[in-house]
C-alpha cells in the first residue's frame, strides 16, 4: 500500500476486512519489500489486523528502522503485543558496506539495534540476506551469520531473482560454494528450495511451495502468486475483487503455477521426482518459459549433482523454530550455531584456552608503531591473526580503521561481541578466512600499518618467507609500518638451539600440534629485504618463552 494512491484508508479497511472474513483460514502475514515501518499508520494497522484476527501471526521485513520507529510508545506497545515474527534485512557483515549498500548511514546500527530490541522481548527473529553477485564471499556471509548468532536470531537467505537487471544474478560457483560452506558448517533449520535440497539430500517435502498456500498483495492491491512474478501478466485480480481466499486458487495465474510440468531436459535425471525441475520463479525470470529448467541445474554447466560429497550430510536443528517465510517460498533458513565439524583447531584453543589469549591490553610494540605515525590521521590497519582483538582495537580506539583478518569463527565472536556490547559499530571490518589468502588477494600498498604479533610464526619457513614477509612488505604503503614477532631459536620449546631456523611442532600447551618457526638474529634479518630496522629486540618471559619483536618501516 502507498500513501500517495488515492483512497489510501478505504485501502487500509480493505485489508482489514478481508483479513476479517478470512481470519479461519490466515496463518500469518508479513509486511515487506520496502520499509513498512516508516509509514505513520503501519502500527495502527497491526493493531487493527490483530484485533480482528488474533490467531494471525503477524511478521514483518525491516532494513533496521523497526527500531527507531519502535522509540514511540504507542509502536512499541504494539510490537510487543502483536509483531511476532521480525525479519532484519542485511546485505553486508560491516557498517560501512551495509550503509553503502542502504544509502543510508547508520543503517548497520539500526539493524543491531532492532536484533537487540528482538532479544529485549524474545521476539523470533531472523537475518536475511539476498544473495547476489556482489556480497557472496564466505567472509561476508560468515560476518553476517555472526550477527544473527550473537543475537540469537535465524538466519535466511534468498537467492536474487532479478525481474528487470541482471547484473546482480549470482554466478553459479558462488551458488554452489557458498550453499555447500552453509550446509558443512551450520544446522538447516528449513531448505524449500527443491533443486538445492536435492543436491544435498535435504528433505523438501512439498518441492516449490509457490502458490499453493500463500500469495502477494502489490501495492497496487493486485494479488499474484509468487513473491517475485510481478508483470501484469500475474496480476489478474484485486484484493478488494475477492471474497473468499480459497477462490484465488481459481484465478489464471495460480492455475498456470499449478499446470507447470516437469521439464523434459530433466529427462531420466536421478533427482527428477525430487527437484521437479527446479522453482518455478527461477525459470520463468531467466527465461520466460516453464519447459527450461531450473537455471542454476549443474547439468546446464557440465558439473555434478552430488554436491552431498562437498557438503557433507545434513545437520537439522534440533531447535527449529516456527517462521512466517517457512514453508511458503524457496528460501533457506539456517540455526547459525557453528557445527562441531566446522570448529578449526583454533576454534578449539579459544574455546578451551580462552584465558590464555584474553588480555586486552595491547602489545607494547604496538604503542611504538603507534608513537610513530602519530602524524598520520585515520590510519588504515591491518591486524593479521587478530584473535581477541587486543591490538587492533587499540588503533580502532585512535580513531584509525582496522581490517581485523582471524580464521577462528570463535575468536572473532568474542570479538564483535566485544565491539557491538560497546556500541562500536564502525570503522572496522572482520575477514574471517586464512591469512595468506588474505595476504595474497590484498592490493598492493592498502595500509598504513600492518600487525603480525605472535601469528606468522606458526608456519613452516617456507611460508613464512614467501607468503608472509614478502605480502606484508606489498600491501605497505611506502613508509609504513610493520610489527612482527617471530619466536627466536633460544626459546626453551625450541629442542635444536644453536641452529640458525628451525621448525618444530608444540607437544604440549595450548598450541600442542601446530608447527612454528625458530629464527636466529642473522636468519630473521636475511628474511627481511626491503624493510629499515627501526628495532629488533629479543624478549624472554617468565616461562622460557623468547620472542623476536621487530618494528620494520617499508622503504
Amino acid at each position: 500500500m502507498r500513501r500517495e494512491q488515492k483512497n489510501f484508508d478505504n485501502v487500509i479497511q480493505t485489508g482489514i476486512d478481508f483479513v476479517k472474513k478470512n481470519r479461519n483460514k490466515i496463518d500469518s502475514i508479513n509486511f515487506g519489500t520496502g520499509e513498512p515501518t516508516v509509514e505513520p499508520s503501519f502500527f495502527s494497522f497491526c493493531d487493527q489486523l490483530n484485533r480482528v484476527a488474533p490467531n494471525v501471526t503477524l511478521g514483518v521485513t525491516t532494513n533496521g528502522n523497526l527500531a527507531k520507529a519502535a522509540r514511540n510508545p504507542y509502536n512499541l506497545d504494539v510490537f510487543i503485543r502483536c509483531i511476532e515474527d521480525i525479519d532484519i534485512s542485511l546485505d553486508f557483515g560491516d557498517a560501512e558496506r551495509q550503509d553503502e549498500s542502504r544509502n543510508c548511514e547508520g543503517a548497520f546500527q539500526g539493524v543491531i539495534e532492532t536484533l537487540k530490541l528482538c532479544q529485549k522481548y524474545g521476539k523470533n527473529a531472523t537475518v536475511v540476506s539476498v544473495m547476489h553477485k556482489y556480497n557472496c564471499s564466505y567472509s561476508n556471509f560468515s560476518s553476517m551469520i555472526r550477527i544473527a548468532r550473537l543475537y540469537n536470531a535465524s538466519f535466511r537467505i534468498n537467492i536474487l531473482r532479478p525481474t528487470v537487471d541482471f547484473s546482480f544474478a549470482l554466478p553459479y560457483k558462488n551458488l554452489k560454494d557458498n550453499f555447500i560452506n552453509l550446509i558443512r558448517e551450520y544446522e538447516v533449520e528449513s531448505i524449500a528450495d527443491p533443486l538445492l535440497a536435492a543436491l544435498v539430500e535435504a528433505d523438501c517435502p512439498n518441492g516449490d511451495p509457490t502458490a499453493e498456500s500463500s500469495f502477494r498483495i502489490l501495492p497496487n492491491g493486485y494479488v499474484t502468486p509468487s513473491t517475485y512474478l510481478l508483470d501484469a501478466d500475474w496480476q489478474v485480480k484485486r484484493l478488494d475483487e475477492i471474497d473468499n481466499i480459497d477462490s484465488m486458487h481459481e484465478l489464471d495465474s495460480f492455475k498456470k503455477i499449478k499446470a507447470v510440468e516437469i521439464p523434459q531436459s530433466c529427462g531420466k535425471c536421478r533427482m527428477r521426482e525430487i527437484c521437479k525441475g527446479g522453482v518455478f520463479d527461477r525459470r520463468w525470470l531467466w527465461y520466460h518459459d516453464f519447459s527450461e529448467n531450473d537455471p542454476y541445474c549443474p547439468l546446464r554447466f557440465g558439473d555434478s549433482l552430488d554436491w552431498k560429497q562437498l557438503s557433507g550430510n545434513v545437520i537439522y536443528s534440533k531447535k527449529r523454530k516456527s517462521f512466517v517465510h517457512d514453508g511458503y517460498l524457496p528460501t533457506l533458513i539456517f540455526n547459525p550455531t557453528i557445527n562441531a565439524r566446522a570448529l578449526s583447531r583454533w576454534d578449539n584453543i579459544y574455546l578451551n584456552y580462552r584465558s590464555s589469549y584474553n588480555s586486552n591490553e595491547p602489545d607494547q610494540y604496538i604503542l611504538k608503531a603507534e608513537e610513530i605515525t602519530s602524524q598520520k590521521t585515520k590510519r588504515k590497519v591491518l591486524d593479521l591473526g587478530s584473535g581477541l582483538g587486543r591490538n587492533g582495537k587499540y588503533f580502532l580506539s585512535k580513531g584509525d580503521y582496522v581490517s581485523f583478518i582471524e580464521s577462528s569463527k570463535v575468536a572473532n565472536d568474542i570479538l564483535v561481541k566485544s565491539l557491538l556490547d560497546k556500541n562500536i559499530m564502525s570503522g572496522y571490518s572482520v575477514i574471517e578466512c586464512d591469512i595468506v589468502e588474505f595476504l595474497e588477494n590484498e592490493k598492493n600498498e592498502s595500509f598504513d600499518i600492518v600487525l603480525a604479533m605472535h601469528i606468522i610464526s606458526h608456519g613452516t619457513i617456507d611460508i613464512i618467507a614467501s607468503s608472509y614477509i614478502k605480502n606484508i612488505y606489498r600491501v605497505l604503503k611506502k613508509n609504513g609500518i610493520a610489527c612482527i614477532t617471530l619466536p627466536s631459536i633460544t626459546d626453551e620449546r625450541c629442542p635444536n638451539h644453536g641452529a640458525d631456523i628451525y621448525e618444530y611442532t608444540l607437544e604440549d600447551g595450548p598450541e600442542k600440534g601446530i608447527v612454528h618457526s625458530f629464527y636466529s638474529e642473522a636468519a630473521l634479518l636475511s628474511e627481511i629485504n626491503g624493510f629499515e630496522v627501526l628495532e629488533i629486540d629479543e624478549k624472554t618471559n617468565d616461562s622460557g618463552n623468547a620472542h623476536w619483536n621487530l618494528i620494520l618501516r617499508k622503504r
